[in-house]
């Protein structure tokens, strides 16, 4: 594949169409992620760099921008790098051609909701952004719900707070260099606050927020992880903050935890299925 930065200074012949514009960051982080749907064991730098003709510091570059975003992760063990599920998860969500895990993540939120009376949500983190985004929510039959926002701050979302807790400590005190904006008076905007705060959510396997986001707004949420124990996404409830209750939280943990599961099954069926496998590719 002809890679260019830019269009070309010389005008096109006349009548001859200008060839298309290739951002060549762009197409080499597309060859990489088609080199590692077709590689069950994964590949090494070395053998990416090798068969994709890049120089070792380049591709380094890129395969850490990769792993930022949750879409590659690195194999200690192995020095191996493979796709992770959630681009295949943020394609799921956001297709209605991809109906199987669509729907049935939807009938699980249905009777989440169901059970909890509260607004049912899976989140996907976008890390560029430092928020968590709404791929996906039911709501509950009742007069007084609430209405989730498409896109919330990772720091005052019970979702976000659980992905950063999936963060190792280097990775969390990176994190928390950043400014918190302040949403409102319960807002959560000292760093050493929040990364105790972290701390605990690690500890317990839940994350609540009690109007840090908006106000009279509450929220509890639990991690979605793959078979390997990454973080994929969050199962939150959005509901009233007095309903926040300690009973509560301590039954509605329950159902995400239940939920979450199940979730992270329907992942770990569907994903194999969906990396089909080249004749004669290296594996």
């Amino acid at each position: 594949m002809k890679e260019v930065i830019g269009e070309s200074s010389e005008a096109p012949a006349r009548g001859r169409r200008r060839a298309p514009t290739i951002v060549q960051s762009a197409s080499r982080v597309v060859r990489i992620l088609e080199r590692l749907l077709h590689a069950s064991s994964g590949r090494t730098l070395a053998e990416l760099s090798a068969e994709l003709s890049l120089h070792r510091a380049t591709m380094l570059r890129l395969l850490r921008t990769l792993v930022a975003e949750g879409i590659v992760r690195r194999e200690p063990a192995s020095n191996t790098y493979h796709l992770t599920p959630k681009l295949w998860l943020s394609l799921a969500m956001t297709f209605p051609e991809i109906r199987s895990i669509r729907d049935s993540v939807r009938q699980l939120l249905d009777e989440l909701a169901s059970a909890s009376g509260a607004t049912a949500i899976v989140g996907i983190p976008a890390e560029g952004s430092r928020t968590m985004v709404l791929s996906m929510y039911v709501m509950p039959k009742r007069a007084l719900r609430v209405q989730p926002s498409p896109y919330a701050p990772m720091h005052v979302s019970a979702g976000g707070k659980c992905y950063l807790a999936s963060l190792g400590e280097d990775e969390l005190r990176e994190w928390l260099l950043h400014p918190l904006p302040k949403m409102t008076r319960h807002t959560i905007t000292s760093a050493t606050r929040l990364g105790r705060e972290v701390r605990k959510v690690r500890k317990q396997g839940y994350a609540v927020q009690r109007e840090e986001m908006g106000d009279d707004c509450g929220g509890l949420a639990v991690p979605v992880r793959d078979d390997q124990g990454n973080f994929l996404c969050a199962v939150h409830l959005a509901t009233l903050a007095s309903e926040m209750t300690e009973a509560n939280v301590r039954r509605w943990t329950q159902l995400l935890h239940d939920t979450a599961s199940k979730i992270s099954a329907l992942i770990g069926e569907s994903w194999p299925r969906l990396v089909p496998r080249r004749n004669g590719s290296k594996s």
